[in-house]
């Protein structure tokens, strides 16, 4: 789960990555790391990740981290921060968590992995909508999640088409976007939503777009062909949270 160093331990992605409103509006700063592992090691990066979580708790670790995974063998550890001070600082606090778990056990964790990737990105509460009465209080298992990788040049455009469809869209239950900063092509705008489970989240998809008038769907409809025009390609991603290896500070 950590690479001390330049991998991160653990991170969000989550419904708890959506749990802080207050948080949001400032803009919150998240690194997040990816970690691939061997298939044959799934289980013990798994039973290592546990044990991690269990002396993070005894430790007192001091930074949330929340864990996800797309379900390929990659986990993605997302750390909600204030800034890039943090980065060191998360570091710093692996090296004496780990030195008390034992070199050894930190050992047997790398040896589960391919490779580790690093990335910070940030919430654009600008480009959000998060209505009230979104579903954003529960806990959600499931991320649909959209990365729109834009033309140079083309991000004003891009950001003032996503106001005029958050306007016509905003009965949604809460969507959320944000700027990759680091570690991504640039640029790009990250689009995610949550709910309960998958299941859950494609019947509310559903029921949305069934609910919505000829009028609203057709300016939708304009206002997404153009975006369209803006982007060099888009990546979707499925994401579901995996609590038990995830942590929260006291």
């Amino acid at each position: 789960m950590k690479k001390i160093i330049t991998c991160l331990i653990a991170l969000t992605l989550s419904g708890m990555l959506l749990s802080s409103h207050a948080q949001e509006k400032k803009g919150q700063l998240w690194l997040a790391g990816i970690e691939v592992v061997k298939s044959e090691m799934l289980t013990q990066y798994m039973d290592l990740n546990k044990e991690m979580v269990a002396q993070c708790k005894t430790e007192n670790f001091p930074y949330s981290f929340y864990i996800w995974t797309s379900g390929d063998f990659k986990y993605y550890i997302w750390y909600p921060i204030e800034s890039y001070n943090d980065v060191t600082g998360i570091e710093k606090a692996w090296e004496a968590l780990v030195a008390k778990w034992g070199p050894d056990k930190y050992k047997k964790f790398q040896e589960c992995l391919e490779y580790s990737e690093e990335k910070i990105m940030i919430n654009r509460p600008d480009l959000s909508m998060l209505p009230e009465n979104s579903g954003m209080e529960e806990e959600n298992f499931y991320c649909w999640w959209q990365e729109w990788y834009i033309k140079k040049g083309h991000e004003k455009d891009v950001e003032a088409l996503v106001q005029q469809g958050n306007k016509i869209l905003s009965k949604y239950g809460a969507i959320n976007m944000g700027n990759g900063l680091t570690g991504f092509e640039q640029s790009v705008i990250i689009l995610w939503i949550m709910g309960k489970d998958k299941n859950d989240f494609w019947m509310k998809d559903k029921a949305f777009w069934d609910q919505l008038d000829e009028t609203s769907r057709n300016a939708f409809k304009k206002i997404d062909d153009e975006l369209m025009t803006h982007l060099r390609k888009i990546v979707y991603k499925d994401f579901w949270w995996i609590k038990d290896i995830s942590y929260e500070k006291k």
